[in-house]
């Protein structure tokens, strides 16, 4: 073979294959545009799984929040509780005291003038 037709024939190929084919610019668009929207959809899908997270833990503070202020309510409910229980104590001891103390007041009183309490024998 003579070597002027390898040359011819390496350049024809060479001008047939640079020349741009439009379906296979078609077809390369096409590829393109949808490695664009796969990427698009992979960030979505990114963004939505971080978005979901945060409700999450937001639901998840919220939650802590009520559970907290219920058990504060309830830890002050018991000291109320107990708070009124030594309240009523105290009141009782206090007003236990008073009648002793009108009580022997009266007992003076009737002491001087003679009479005394009438106590009935069991």
């Amino acid at each position: 073979m003579p070597r002027d037709y390898e040359l011819n024939r390496h350049i024809r190929y060479e001008v047939i294959g640079t020349k741009e084919d439009p379906s296979a610019k078609a077809q390369k668009d096409r590829l393109a545009a949808d490695e664009a929207v796969e990427k698009h959809q992979a960030t979505l899908n990114e963004e939505w799984k971080v978005n979901m997270k945060s409700d999450w833990e937001a639901r998840c503070q919220a939650r802590h929040r009520v559970n907290a202020a219920k058990a504060a309510q309830k830890q002050l409910d018991g000291e109320l509780k107990c708070t009124k229980a030594v309240l009523v104590e105290v009141r009782k001891e206090a007003l236990r005291l008073l009648l002793e103390r009108e009580r022997a007041a009266y007992a003076k009183e009737l002491e001087a003038e003679g009479k005394t309490f009438y106590m009935q024998r069991a």
